[in-house]
């Protein structure tokens, strides 16, 4: 029965105006966001989202050692970032290899998985070495903004500002032209 109302109101209603409701997003960053300019973009572009739709942003503090080993940091990285992650969340990674979109097709995948998904869905940064292969597997989508490599830092910048341009895309909104 709820299913059936829930598409109901997907197809009578614009998308982004239920999503406060219905739908929420997680963005999981792996270590710290230490620069006050990165800050200061970061707490903007959460304020901008927050007008469409739900969303939490978590830092998962990784303490690495100098002397740990790459596969050791994974593995404690691993460990925290899945304690936030839930088995039906939708998982969608940064990833250098990931599948690569412009910013309209962006907005339409996303506006795809919230109609249809009806879970939360998580964007997880890595850390410097990236995911283990466990994190890998989980992941529901891996997406890239390009081939370049960026800082964390910056990172969290153009995925916020990614997911606020896709909002105003969706609801035809000045912004993105």
């Amino acid at each position: 029965m709820a299913k059936s109302i829930k598409l109901y109101l997907f197809e009578k209603y614009d998308v982004a105006l239920l999503c406060p409701i219905i739908m929420k997003l997680l963005f999981l960053f792996t270590g710290k966001t230490a620069e006050k300019p990165a800050v200061e973009l970061l707490a903007d572009y959460k304020s901008r989202i927050s007008r469409y739709i739900s969303i939490d942003v978590v830092e998962i503090k990784t303490g690495n050692e100098k002397s740990e080993s790459v596969q050791s940091i994974k593995e404690k990285e691993q460990r925290e970032q899945l304690k936030y992650i839930l088995d039906k969340d939708f998982l969608v990674l940064l990833d250098e290899r990931g599948k690569e979109y412009t910013s309209v097709e962006f907005a339409k995948q996303l506006e795809k998985w919230m109609a249809s998904s009806g879970k939360r869905i998580v964007f997880l940064t890595g850390g410097a070495y990236g995911f283990s292969d466990s994190v890998m597997a989980r992941a529901n989508l891996k997406i890239s903004f390009s081939k370049f490599t960026f800082t964390h830092q910056l990172i969290r910048i153009i995925l916020l500002e990614q997911i606020y341009r896709a909002f105003t895309i969706i609801n035809n909104q000045k912004y993105h032209h």
